[in-house]
């Protein structure tokens, strides 16, 4: 079993971080192992709806889907893979901590089999937190920047939420 977790606060209202946050379409410019991010559906965003990522792991291209399973606006996200390498979730939960801040927990978790079982070891000690944190820092800010210093004292890069 996989099962990673990270929490921050990020100091923009809740309804900037939940609604760039929860645009799947904003991955590649929040996790920086993802490249490309695509609906694969019409319409709006609710259950049921498809994306498709590519990214690199380890100097592998992986290729994924994940489908829309939870959704409340401003407060819950949560896609599963439905195709890729290594069945997962991924758990968006946000809560305003203030009309300023925003609390943030992002959560990886999934039973691996066959070969990806063997990875399983490899990504959850070593490259799960240290990508979870880093993901959940880039969180705070798609398309702009915000000041992070609760959490590592640096800035994102990305450029969206001015300080």
């Amino acid at each position: 079993m996989v099962d990673v977790a990270t929490s921050i606060v990020i100091r923009r209202p809740l309804h900037e971080v939940a609604g760039s946050t929860m645009d799947p379409l904003n991955a590649p410019a929040c996790y920086r192992n993802i490249s490309t991010a695509r609906r694969l559906d019409e319409g709006s965003f609710g259950i049921g709806a498809r994306a498709a990522f590519e990214a690199r792991f380890r100097g592998r291209a992986l290729s994924y889907t994940y489908v829309l399973k939870e959704y409340m606006p401003g407060r819950l996200l949560v896609m599963a893979t439905a195709q890729g390498p290594f069945p997962m979730r991924t758990s968006y939960r946000f809560k305003a901590v203030d009309g300023a801040r925003t609390r943030l927990h992002l959560r990886n978790d999934g039973q691996p089999s066959g070969f990806s079982k063997l990875l399983a070891p490899l990504m959850a000690p070593d490259d799960a937190p240290g990508e979870h944190r880093r993901s959940a820092d880039a969180q705070a800010c798609p398309g702009g920047r915000t000041t992070l210093s609760q959490v590592r004292g640096r800035r994102c890069s990305t450029p969206a939420f001015p300080h």
